[in-house]
């Protein structure tokens, strides 16, 4: 994809106007020098300006690129600072405020071009999967401050964004579900993680196009991007039963739940299934059996992390949550009819709660209390979905909430003090 470009402009013109009467020519000649020169000052200070926020948006948009005229200045997340990306309809992220930012026209979200799902890859790194787009990773590290930076500066989190183009060709023309890790099905090693994405075409959306895209388990680990070796005998073991895989459920325990949608000539089917990891097999369910398999457990189950920093939100609540183990699992307090719905994150150092309504709530290991947390607002109108829980670090996905479309979207991060 090609790097956008932006220029700053500055229109002087209002301040210079042609004099109609000569009696006025002096004095609105002197006007307009020193409003030439107030104008050529604005230039210069806006310049001065744009550098700082130029050399961001430089940086953000070079990463990968062989030949740069000008080394870019770094981008830095300070400490308490949120730093929020847009996308623009080329499916390229923008460090706002962006004046140029072009947005994607309002579509439903499973065409949408958008951030769906967003994984920790280790502590440092961060996993943003762009719907139709592929996958963009962004790396915190740690860099000594130069004499010229400020201690804020020194104690903040270099970043460094680049896009996985080995990605691209599994999301085109698929939509992406809600990712999540696996360290392996024999090994309880986290240092190995691996991203899980699946990838489909949605019926609901676009059921002219069908399926003939087919769908895609993509696995992403610090050596690239594939589709898992073993998603094609599952998915052809239950092809022509079962159709395509549309929503999968991972479990701790090494079983996954899987959701696919046949299409015949009058009606839509959905069938139900277990796959278990260790033996390799597939088992077809009742939908009882498999809506009982994925309900959401009484929040009282959850880790404690988790709980504290609920105990700040809503009665009635539904949660999303990332465990520490890689695997997803819904928690669900109070009257399901009134449940206000999150996402969440936990890892053995703090768990992160965001509700769809913009309340937010943070309980760090060790901590006396959780605490809520101020989230940015880009632009009016949003819906926080996805989070994920870095070494020190929060990140949160939010889109413009236009049911039954979705317009602009990005995330946002956080640099817990």
């Amino acid at each position: 994809m090609p790097a956008a470009s932006a220029a700053l402009r500055l229109n002087i013109g209002r301040f210079l106007r042609v004099p109609t009467d000569l009696s006025r020519v002096g004095s609105l000649a002197c006007r307009g020098i020193l409003l030439f020169a107030l104008a050529t000052l604005m230039l210069a200070a806006a310049a001065l300006a744009a550098c700082s926020r130029g050399g961001r948006l430089a940086d953000l948009q070079t990463v990968g690129v062989a030949a740069a005229a000008v080394e870019p200045a770094p981008l830095v997340l300070l400490p308490g600072e949120w730093l929020s990306f847009a996308l623009d309809r080329q499916g390229q992220y923008w460090l706002l405020p962006e004046p140029a930012l072009v947005a994607p026209a309002p579509a439903p979200f499973a065409t949408q071009i958008m951030p769906l799902s967003l994984l920790p890859l280790g502590g440092n790194a961060l996993l943003i999967a762009t719907n139709r787009i592929g996958l963009y990773r962004l790396d915190l590290y740690d860099s000594p401050a130069t004499a010229s930076e400020s201690a804020a500066a020194a104690n903040g989190r270099r970043l460094a964004f680049s896009f996985l183009a080995d990605s691209a060709a599994h999301f085109e023309g698929r939509t992406v579900a809600p990712g999540w890790l696996n360290a392996g099905f024999d090994s309880p090693d986290l240092s190995t993680l691996s991203a899980f994405f699946l990838l489909f075409r949605h019926g609901l959306y676009e059921p002219e196009a069908g399926l003939g895209l087919g769908s895609s388990l993509l696995q992403v680990t610090d050596r690239g991007v594939a589709e898992w070796p073993d998603s094609g005998k599952y998915f052809s073991q239950l092809a022509a039963e079962a159709g395509e895989p549309f929503a999968l459920f991972p479990q701790a325990s090494g079983q996954w739940y899987v959701q696919f949608r046949k299409e015949s000539a009058d009606r839509v089917d959905t069938v139900y299934t277990r796959w278990n990891l260790a033996e390799g097999s597939v088992q077809l369910l009742q939908r009882n059996q498999f809506e009982g398999s994925v309900a959401a457990r009484p929040l009282r189950q959850a880790p404690i992390m988790l709980q504290q920093a609920a105990a700040l939100l809503a009665e009635n609540l539904v949660l999303d949550v990332l465990l520490a183990d890689g695997s997803r699992q819904a928690y669900a307090r109070g009257n399901p009819a009134e449940a206000i719905e999150g996402q969440a994150a936990i890892t053995a150092a703090a768990a992160f709660i965001v509700t769809s309504g913009g309340t937010a709530a943070y309980m760090p290991a060790g901590a006396e209390q959780a605490r809520l947390v101020s989230l940015p607002e880009p632009w009016p109108g949003l819906r926080y979905g996805a989070v994920a829980v870095l070494d020190g670090a929060i990140a949160l996905q939010w889109e413009e909430n236009l049911f039954p479309q979705v317009g602009r979207s990005g995330f946002s991060l956080l640099l817990l003090d």
